[in-house]
Parts: structure tokens; C-alpha cells; sequence
């Protein structure tokens, strides 16, 4: 599947170490559950999430495939992983592991002189000029 398929759309979502062990997660599992926010509310199948690990990081270091929308709890038990974020109540988006990236293939830095203008804080549509540049480093 090339990532800029017309027919979904590219996300980036931050991931905070304090609160989650997402690099321990995604070793454990090929799948997991994240939370919608208002910002994303409108994810669907097929769409791509690129996930942004902040500080220390900061780089992008996975890609995600959305598999499953609007589940209503969380099906994939990585609660040990799960540092602080509260869990009840909320509907949560399946997402399949696709890729990995070392931390200094993506970092914020390169983000910001290709397309990104403002901190990932929160999630976000990527614009062409950031689909362009992560599409020609994402496999070297």
C-alpha cells in the first residue's frame, strides 16, 4: 500500500513515554488500541498513523494501518504498558503495526523543513510536503 493513497488519510499522533511504553507495546504486540480525540475523530480503515514519540525522541518511530474503528473498550490488554492514561470510558481505534523507524531517521527537526509547523502535540493530518518527504526516507 503506498501511503499516499487518495482514498485515506495520513495521521501523526504523539505518544509520551511518561504516560505510555510504546516501544515495549509494539514489542509485544502487532496490534493495539488508541483513544480518539477530537482531532481524530474521523479516522477510518485503511487510513495510515505515522506515531511521534516526544521527548527524549522526538521522530516519528512507527507506522500504523487502522484496522478496526469505533470500539467501544479495549480489546488488547496493555494496560502494564499504560502509565498514567485513564482507560474507562473512552472508544478507542485498532491500529496493525507496519513499520519501525530508528529514532534519528524522522526526527522533528527534518519534519519541520519538510512541511510540519507546529509541535505534534496532539494528533494531526500530514500535508503533501511531509507525505513527500516521509515517503522518500521512509525506507532507507
Amino acid at each position: 500500500m503506498s501511503i499516499g493513497n487518495s482514498d485515506n488519510t495520513l495521521w501523526v499522533i504523539p505518544s509520551n513515554l511518561n504516560d505510555y511504553d510504546i516501544h515495549s507495546a509494539f514489542d509485544e504486540f502487532e496490534r493495539l488500541d488508541w483513544h480518539y480525540s477530537n482531532s481524530i475523530k474521523n479516522v477510518k480503515i485503511g487510513d495510515i498513523v505515522y506515531i511521534y514519540v516526544s521527548k527524549p525522541e522526538c521522530a516519528i518511530r512507527y507506522k500504523c494501518e487502522v484496522t478496526k474503528i469505533n470500539i467501544p473498550y479495549l480489546e488488547i490488554d496493555d494496560r502494564k504498558y499504560n502509565k498514567k492514561l485513564e482507560t474507562t470510558g473512552k472508544t478507542y481505534f485498532e491500529m496493525k503495526l507496519i513499520k519501525k523507524f530508528d529514532a534519528d531517521l524522522l526526527t522533528l527537526d527534518l519534519l519541520r523543513k519538510n512541511g510540519v509547523k507546529k509541535n505534534i502535540q496532539g494528533p494531526q493530518r500530514l500535508h503533501k510536503e511531509t507525505i513527500e518527504f516521509v515517503e522518500r526516507n521512509e525506507n532507507r
